[in-house]
């Protein structure tokens, strides 16, 4: 009877052995095949909803993934899967949402985009600038690798991002913003953005769209009534503004015009980037 129950003691144990050994394999595959399914070919990170809404009329397939701090869309562009992140805030912000999207997503490619203010005089409404170089206020300068991107030398500018805490609104303060950095246009969140890919090894690509020449100002009211955190609060600053100088209403549709306008071409031109100039596999690096 005790080797009897010896053996079956043995048999059980191996059983438990195949079971568990089996499970885990089952895990592993499960675990691949879910990250198989979130992977993507781009992500591009933008800052504002007009923007986003312009990048998305360009995907079909879209489908809404539901996060706490930004909002994050998924759809399909010739063949590639691309992720869009429309992210509020500064360049903290950016780089927190960047940072999830590397983790979840294991994007081949991330694109910062959205728009900028010129800080020269050259740059005119509605102009493309592709980054060789991001740089922010405290000195801090990371180089990206363009000269794929030089084949299109009219369709765009190359130059330098600057990444401020806030963007200037007067043109002296644009003067001596580029003439202190040597750069071509400011934004709130490159910097936060081409850190996370440099340090996780992801390619990166910064692409802005010139949103207010370097003599552009928005009317106070319209930048008071931006700065409300909630659609109540921006629209009650609004309906002030346009009390206190009827001509804020006009100002606002005009600006809202020309926010639709700048969204429309940057979104064309990332689908161009996209379709034209990006691999779908990453690129190596030389070792």
């Amino acid at each position: 009877m005790v080797w009897k129950q010896w053996i079956q003691h043995v048999l059980l144990q191996q059983a438990k052995s195949q079971f568990s050994s089996r499970a885990k394999d089952a895990a592993t595959v499960s675990s691949q095949s879910t990250e198989q399914r979130n992977a993507v070919d781009v992500a591009i990170v933008l800052d504002e909803k007009a923007q986003t809404g312009s990048m998305l009329d360009c995907l079909t397939d879209v489908v809404r993934i539901h996060t706490q701090e930004f909002r994050l869309f998924r759809g399909n562009l010739e063949g590639r899967r691309v992720l869009i992140a429309q992210v509020a805030g500064d360049a903290i912000a950016a780089k927190r949402a960047t940072e999830a999207l590397v983790q979840a997503h294991t994007p081949n490619w991330v694109i910062a985009a959205g728009f900028s203010v010129a800080l020269r005089a050259v740059l005119q409404q509605d102009a493309l600038l592709v980054a060789s170089q991001v740089i922010d206020d405290n000195g801090q300068r990371i180089k990206i690798d363009v000269r794929s991107a030089t084949s299109q030398p009219d369709a765009f500018t190359v130059g330098t991002v600057h990444t401020c805490r806030q963007i200037p609104e007067d043109k002296d303060s644009r003067i001596a913003l580029a003439d202190k950095y040597q750069a071509d246009v400011a934004d709130t969140t490159s910097m936060g953005i081409a850190t996370t890919c440099a340090v996780s090894g992801i390619p990166c690509l910064v692409i802005r769209v010139v949103r207010q020449r370097l003599d552009d100002q928005t009317p106070i009211e319209i930048r008071q009534s931006g700065q409300q955190p909630s659609v109540s609060g921006r629209l009650g600053a609004l309906i002030g503004g346009t009390l206190r100088r009827p001509g804020t209403a006009r100002d606002w549709y005009r600006e809202q015009q020309a926010s639709l306008c700048a969204a429309d071409t940057l979104a064309s031109f990332l689908r161009g980037v996209i379709c034209r100039w990006l691999s779908v596999k990453r690129p190596e690096h030389p070792t």
